[in-house]
């Protein structure tokens, strides 16, 4: 019981430095996820935070999420368990994973769903990236009225978080829509 009490909390430690780092060094998240035996991962919610911290890792490091199954375990258990901000962040990668897979009508479907999570969460810049995200699908769907929309809102809330970097970013993704 202690070998597997101490291993369960080496994999918290490292999950929880994993989510630390996540925005900052995503390749150190990344790495730190890889590090992880998953056969250590014992409950559903371990398991789940796991499948959401990775889907988080490899989108935060540019890589395309190839298959739904990275992301399956948080979306069957955050469907009804954990806080908001759990389903908003499990509503928003999973929408990220179905549009990685080619699947943009699921995405969008998703991305709304984190955006009802999202209203509320005080989260203001993860708000801001649910609806860049949005109008990026909207785009890709040539609904050019929709796309400005919601990259217009994106902006409101990148300037309410005092993120000048992401209000740049989507102020230039505005202009050229």
């Amino acid at each position: 019981a202690l070998v597997t009490s101490c291993g369960d909390r080496g994999t918290v430690w490292i999950m929880n430095s994993a989510e630390n780092v996540m925005w900052t060094r995503p390749d150190s998240a990344l790495a730190a996820l890889k590090s992880i035996d998953t056969l250590s991962l014992k409950t559903k919610a371990q398991r789940a935070r796991y499948s959401l911290l990775y889907t988080m890792a490899l989108d935060r490091n540019h890589l395309t999420i190839q298959d739904l199954r990275v992301i399956k375990p948080a979306a069957i258990y955050y469907e009804n368990h954990g806080s908001n901000d759990d389903k908003m962040k499990m509503y928003f990668y999973l929408g990220t994973a179905q549009y990685d897979t080619g699947d943009p009508e699921s995405a969008i479907a998703s991305y709304i769903r984190a955006k009802e999570y999202s209203s509320r969460s005080d989260n203001l810049v993860f708000r801001g990236i649910i609806s860049s995200s949005i109008s990026d699908v909207y785009l890709w769907n040539n609904n050019n009225s929709e796309s400005i929309l919601y990259c217009k809102e994106a902006c409101d809330y990148f300037v309410q978080a005092k993120d000048s970097f992401r209000l740049w970013n989507t102020t230039g993704l505005l202009a050229n829509r």
